[in-house]
Order: C-alpha cells, then structure tokens, then sequence
C-alpha cells in the first residue's frame, strides 16, 4: 500500500474516533518498511502532504519511527492502556532528546507523556512533564515558535486537562482558551472540537449549565461532520454530566444510554466502564440503589480487567457508598478492602484519600464512639491535607459537619456550632476557589440554616436572599425554589421563631427547627431535588414605589379590593413595611417581607425605585412575575424614559402610560 494511503487511512480513524483500527494500522506502518533510514526524506514529503498544518519545524531528519511511536502511544492512553502508553513516550523523549535536533517529536513525546500520567492521577508530575515540552519553545524567538503552534497547542490542552482534575479551574480555561486560538489558525477541526468539549466539563464543574450545554453542542456538531464516534459518545456523556448537575436525572440517565450504546458499538472498555458508572450514579441518586448498584459493580468488572487504579478507586468509593446506603456492612466491607489493597501498592495521595474516606464513611455508620471518634479523625486529616480531588475534600467536609451535627445533638455544644460555621465557612472559600456556582449556592444554604441555630433569623434571611440570586442566576431552578419556600417558611413562622428566641431551647430542638440534616443529605447525594409543592398564588397587588416613598403606579387585582377600601392599619402597614424596608432591597440583602396574612416582594429598578408586589401565596412563582414586569417595563422604552422623568421632576406618571402599565400588569400578574 501506497504510504500516503496508509498516512490518510490512519487520519482517518482516529477522526472517526476508531481508535483500535487505526492502532493496527499505525502498527501496519511500523513494519511496512516505510520507516526507514533511507526512506527518511521521502517520508516527511509525503507526510507534509497529508498534513500540511501540522508543523515539524526543520525536523525533517527526524526519525519517522519516533513519530510512529508517539501516535502509538498517544493512541494506547486514549485506549486506557496506560502502562504500554507511558513505556513507549518514555522511550522517545529517551531518543529524541540524544540529538536535540528534534523539538516537535519531543514536545510531541512529552505531550504524549504527560496525558498518560495525568490519566494515572499522577497530576503533579504530569504538569512538570508539561512544562517541560513547553521550555523546548522558550529559547526560540516569535517566529520560530510559530513553527510549532501544533505542538504548543497540544501541550496547552493536556495542561488544561490536566489543572482541571487538580480543581484549578480558570488556569485550565486560560490554557485552553489559548490553546483554542492555535488550533483555529491551523484548522484543525478534531483539535477545535477536543478542547470545546473539555472546556464544557470545566463549565460543568463550575456550575455554569447553560455555557457547558452550549459548548457541549458545539463540540457534538463537530465530531458528527468528521463522523467520530468515539468523540460523539463523549460529548452525549457529557451532556449527561450537565443535566446530572442541574438535578435533571432523567435527562441525564437518557444521555448516558445513548453514549453507552455507541461505546458498545466501538468496544473502548474504560469508555464504557466510565459511562455504567455515571449510571450507577444516577440510579443512586433517583433512590433506585438495586439499579445502582449493578452497573457500579459492571463498572468495576471492567476497571479491574483495565489496571487504571484511579478510576477503580473511584468506583470502588462509589461502591462502598451505596452498599452503606442499603446497610449492606458486609459487602461496603468487601470493596474498601478492595480500596486498601490498591492504596498499599499505589504510592498515591489521591488513592490514599479516597480510601479513608471510604473508611471514614463506614466507620461513621457505627453506634460505637470510639469507631466514629475515628471516623472524624480520619475526616479532620482529610479536610486539612492539600487538596488533591475537590470532590473528595468536599465529601470531607460535609460528611464531617453531619458528625458535629449529631454531635450537637448530644451535647448542645455551642462549642460545636462555632466548629461547624468555621467548617462551612471552609466549604465555601473551596466553592469560591473553583468558581463553583452550585456548590457555594448550597453552602451558602446551609450557612443560613446554621443561622438559625445561632437563632439570628436576619442573617439567615439575608444569606438565603443570597444563595436564592446564585441559583436564580445561574438556572439552579430546583434548589431556587427549594431555598425560596425555606424562605417563606420562616418568614410564615416568624412569631414562633420569636418565642424560640425568648426561651433559648436546646441546641438539639433547633436542629430539627431549622433542617439541617436536610442540606447536608442533600449535599452528599449530589443534588437530588425534589420540587416543593407550592401554595396557589393570589395575587392583591402591584405598586412602583420612588426610593423617597411615592407611589407612581398602583393597581389592585381583587374585585371590590383597593387602597382606599383596606383599614387603615393594613394601609399604614404596608408602607410602613415598604419605607422600613427599601434600604434593603437596594441593597439586595432581602427580596420580601410578610404583613398578617400578605406577602410582599420587591424589586429594585437600576436604583431608582421599587417595585413591590402584594400577594397571598408562594414567593417563587411570585418573585418570576415581577422579574418579568420589571423586564418589559424597561424593554418598553417609551414608559421607561417617561418614568424616569417623571422620577426627576417628581410628578405623576400621565394617564396613557398609566393605562399601559395597567394592561401589562394585568397581562402578567392575572393572565387568562
């Protein structure tokens, strides 16, 4: 077979994502003779046909056996061989670097080198392999680095990869965003759409749903024009992810089928492994734990056969966490054992992490003191080491705060609840760190709970105000409405909050007052949220009210019902709750206030007045009805512009723009 027939088969599977075939037809090449000594000149000739793009700089002596043997091991990583993988970059750094003629093939090599250990969770020393490829370009000046923007590329994007599993979030953007640009100017389609893709898992883990779908499709439409497979899989995968995150599981269970059927079809067994354990996840969290439990022990059938200790150390905790959830002590027992045979023979911080946590969690079922003292200490050691899995400290964290709590129970340490806000304090800082959205709208959740155990119900408002703009902001509707009925009810429950204050019960009554233990088991079983069913919304009332305190427009939505009709004790209530109030809401430290038996919510307007809706009813669906008002108010920029002058002149709002407000309002508030 002609070489270039061979060079363009090989491009062709691994666009198509047919990493087997094209191994094969790699190893075809390495013994058709074509790689030869004498053959060298010929080679690059022909290979700079096939792939004009891809830059080898003045390497055209270069050895194109060395070349094979990067691509090779490049292909045996993505295949999950990552021992043969590793042997063989090793090989060509080895050689390549005896000459120091070559600078493509050994920043190739290093590439290679790196990707297989950070796929062996060996993250620290994958980033100084990185590194290192990229010190090759440093000596060179503009012109001559451009030479090798392929090779700088790759290195960028196995960076980014790589500072993403070590949680470093916006480092891995900034390397991939870079790496992105370089991939665009030598058009390489497979590149462009590879770092879409892992740039949409990096907005997946900050929470950032909408740009991690959107790159997500962007990255699927790609790898479908160059027909890849394999690459399509890991794109419905993702999907997958981020509809689990936003606690859309059965979405998320729909895409992961899809991308485990096309996986089947291919035969990658870790890319197989990888999606029945997502699964077994899903079914987990929507209470299926039998269901669950098949495909993580499926999952591990496969891992174990694969020798990719990182990924079986995360199926096996998975494994130990399900089994405790079905109070199967006996076979949580059999996989951490599992666990402590990897950890002894992986010299692995990671590893060695996960299984004390494994160990901590069971330790923590136990009624024994002395087996849960041994749980917190193996937990406090966790939260204190570096952070090597963002996840794991998380769990950490948050399995150490239940212990406090039923801690706190005990003993009504006050001691105890200083501990634990410090501890979810730390949680935070971890969520702000990564930018992750989901989790600092749960810790900051679960921050106002615990104020309510400090019996400061203003705090606790003020923080739910907060954590209820995060998940608004970034589309987290179900913990939105979840944190927005918490919200009504202690404002539904203020009188008996009062009498709490006054009588300074126990520590262990305000525990289950305030709900904690519903935070934290939400937080351990990744965001399975169920809708709360809300309270039929009446509505009584809209008004815009100046920052001095004049209303501009009122309308009352009950038949018989206005201002002039309510007593004056409702009336005099009402503003005294809005002018008490205003600073506030400018402010945004608080959305809405109860009066009797009425609701109030209120808006700011680019600091300028308020708009405040009186109801009977759930905040929720209140709170998206004046958000829309508010919108079409300012979209409308004939009533805007007129309301702001009116503002500055202090004047009434004239009738026609009343009368369209009137009509908007009706239209949003009482549609038909």
């Amino acid at each position: 077979m002609m070489l270039e027939i061979i060079l363009q088969n090989i491009e062709q599977l691994l666009n198509q994502g047919e990493l087997r075939k094209a191994l094969e037809a790699v190893e075809e090449l390495e013994q058709s003779g074509h790689l030869e000594t004498k053959d060298r000149t010929k080679f690059w000739q022909i290979f700079r046909r096939w792939r004009p793009k891809y830059c080898i700089g003045e390497d055209l002596e270069s050895s194109p056996k060395l070349w094979c043997s990067t691509l090779k091991s490049t292909i045996l990583c993505d295949l999950g061989k990552s021992e043969e993988a590793l042997e063989i970059a090793e090989q060509v750094i080895i050689e390549a670097k005896q000459t120091k003629k070559y600078p493509a093939l050994i920043m190739d090599a290093f590439c290679a080198k790196g990707n297989v250990l950070g796929k062996l969770g060996q993250l620290s020393e994958s980033l100084e392999i990185i590194e290192e490829g990229l010190s090759y370009l440093e000596p060179l000046p503009p012109e001559q680095q451009r030479t090798y923007c392929s090779q700088k590329a790759n290195l960028l994007l196995a960076k980014g990869k790589v500072l993403r599993l070590k949680g470093s979030l916006e480092d891995a953007l900034v390397a991939l965003q870079t790496s992105l640009l370089l991939f665009k100017e030598i058009e390489n389609k497979q590149k462009i759409a590879e770092v879409t893709i892992t740039m949409a898992i990096i907005y997946y883990y900050q929470g950032e749903y909408d740009l991690a779908l959107n790159h997500c499709k962007k990255s699927l439409q790609l790898f479908k024009e160059l027909g890849n497979k394999s690459n399509i899989a890991r794109c419905l995968n993702t999907l997958g992810a981020v509809y689990y995150g936003k606690g859309e599981l059965d979405f998320a269970l729909d895409y992961y089928q899809k991308s485990l059927k096309i996986k089947k079809e291919i035969g990658n067994k870790q890319e197989i492994a990888i999606t029945l354990n997502n699964i077994g996840t899903v079914f987990r969290d929507k209470g299926e734990l039998l269901e669950g439990l098949q495909y993580l022990q499926k999952s591990l059938d496969l891992f174990k056969g694969l020798g990719n200790n990182q990924y079986t150390v995360y199926n096996l905790w998975y494994l130990v966490s399900i089994s405790l959830d079905l109070n199967s002590q006996k076979q949580a027992r059999k996989y951490l054992e599992m666990l402590q045979e990897i950890d002894d023979k992986d010299d692995n911080q990671g590893i060695n992490q996960k299984r004390r946590l494994a160990e901590a969690m069971m330790l923590k079922t136990s009624t024994r003191t002395i087996k849960r003292g041994k749980a917190e200490e193996l937990l406090r050691e966790i939260v204190a080491e570096e952070i090597t899995d963002h996840e794991v400290t998380v769990n950490a964290m948050l399995h150490l705060c239940d212990l406090l709590v039923q801690e706190m129970r005990v003993t009504n340490s006050e001691e105890v609840l200083r501990e634990l806000v410090k501890l979810t304090n730390q949680l935070e800082e971890i969520a702000k760190e990564q930018q992750s959205y989901y989790l600092i709208a749960e810790s900051t959740f679960l921050q106002a709970r615990l104020a309510l155990l400090e019996l400061n119900i203003q705090k606790a408002r003020e923080l739910l105000t907060q954590a209820e703009f995060i998940a608004k902001e970034k589309g987290f509707q179900n913990l939105e409405q979840n944190i927005s009925t918490e919200h009504d009810s202690i404002l539904a429950h203020e009188k008996e909050w009062k009498e709490v204050q006054r009588k300074k019960i126990p520590l262990a009554e305000l525990v289950e007052l305030a709900r904690v233990d519903d935070s934290l088991l939400r937080m351990l079983r990744k965001r399975n949220l169920d809708l709360p069913k809300l309270s039929e919304e009446e509505p009584i009332m809209i008004l815009l009210i100046s920052k001095s305190g004049i209303s501009i427009f009122s309308k009352t939505f009950k038949k018989g019902y206005n201002m002039d009709q309510m007593n004056e004790q409702l009336v005099s209530g009402f503003l005294t709750a809005i002018n008490d109030f205003s600073g506030r809401v400018f402010a945004s430290s608080l959305d809405r206030a109860r009066l009797g038996e009425y609701n109030l919510v209120m808006k700011p307007l680019e600091n300028l007045l308020i708009s405040c809706y009186v109801f009977k009813g759930a905040t929720y669906p209140a709170l998206q009805k004046i958000d829309l008002f508010i919108s079409q108010i300012q979209k409308d920029e004939t009533i805007w512009e007129k309301i702001i002058a009116v503002l500055s002149q202090n004047q009434q709002l004239p009738k026609k723009n009343q009368m369209a407000l009137d009509t908007l309002a009706q239209e949003i508030f009482l549609p038909n």
